[in-house]
């Protein structure tokens, strides 16, 4: 090794020391990127986690409103059935002529 490092010029000693300095950079540089990309990866992890919490409360709510949006269609083509019809009768209180007879009385 002593007879390689002899027979190298003093541009080849510089052009080694450079791509030893870059190669460390590079190093560092992708050592951070796998760091941050790890840092990523839990804050995706959580944000996953905290959105599957809440999956249970947007199922009930989506119930609830299909619910209501359910009930007033049935509730408006009830309505547009009975338009033009005539009630029915026990859901309607009934005046009778004698009913009229006894509050004048």
């Amino acid at each position: 090794m002593t007879d390689e490092v002899q027979i190298l010029s003093a541009g080849d000693k510089y052009f080694m020391e450079q791509r030893d300095l870059i190669l460390q950079e590079i190093n560092e540089s992708m050592d951070a990127i796998l760091n941050q990309l790890n840092g990523l990866n839990i804050t995706l992890e959580n944000s996953i986690a905290v959105g599957k919490e809440f999956e249970n409360v947007s199922q009930i709510w989506k119930l609830f409103y299909n619910g209501l949006e359910s009930e007033q269609v049935s509730t408006e083509s009830n309505v547009e059935a009975n338009i033009g019809q005539e009630p029915t009768p026990g859901l309607l209180p009934e005046h009778t002529p004698k009913d009229n007879d006894n509050e004048t009385r």
